[in-house]
């Protein structure tokens, strides 16, 4: 696009709809004498980056865990591990920043990723139904759409018995 401008002035360029990668801004300026003066701000400013895509997070499960149909069976000495990319479009990358999780109703929790990928303890949880909402925000708050993880706790161990009908056992020493 370009863009005309008389006289004295302060303008800003909207770059909402541009696509992701570098951006080279020059201005050309002319007098109504013809006088020309061209400048290239990408070299004043800096290089200009667009970065309009979110970044991703994946969830991993350490320690044991089991699939009983479409449900998942967690106990309390298993660890949820999310971690984040912000990828790269057009080459460019802001940074991945915060992941945000919530177990249960709980409140959010912002997790600076700077510290590397989030490992959410389980261990207080009672057994039953929970579930971890999270997404992740890169450096220039693009924002991840939201996942949830449902599972299940179980820390009881399994009981067994053998029953016989009567009249059906005969023990011989």
């Amino acid at each position: 696009k370009g863009y005309t401008i008389t006289g004295k002035f302060d303008t800003t360029i909207l770059i909402d709809n541009l696509a992701a990668g570098k951006l080279n801004i020059s201005v050309r300026a002319i007098d109504n004498l013809g006088n020309e003066n061209v400048s290239d701000l990408g070299m004043n400013l800096g290089n200009i980056y667009i970065d309009n895509n979110p970044p991703t997070t994946e969830l991993n499960v350490s320690g044991p865990e089991t699939g009983i149909g479409n449900d998942t069976y967690l106990t309390v000495s298993s660890r949820i591990v999310v971690s984040g990319n912000d990828g790269s479009a057009g080459g460019i990358s802001s940074g991945f920043k915060t992941i945000r999780y919530q177990v249960d109703n709980g409140s959010y929790i912002d997790w600076d990723y700077s510290r590397g990928e989030v490992s959410i303890d389980v261990s207080s949880l009672s057994d039953g139904y929970h579930r971890l909402s999270y997404y992740g925000i890169d450096n220039l708050g693009n924002v991840e759409t939201g996942h949830n993880f449902e599972f299940y706790i179980d820390n009881n161990p399994p009981q067994s018995r053998i029953t016989y009908p009567d009249g059906y056992v005969n023990i011989n020493n």
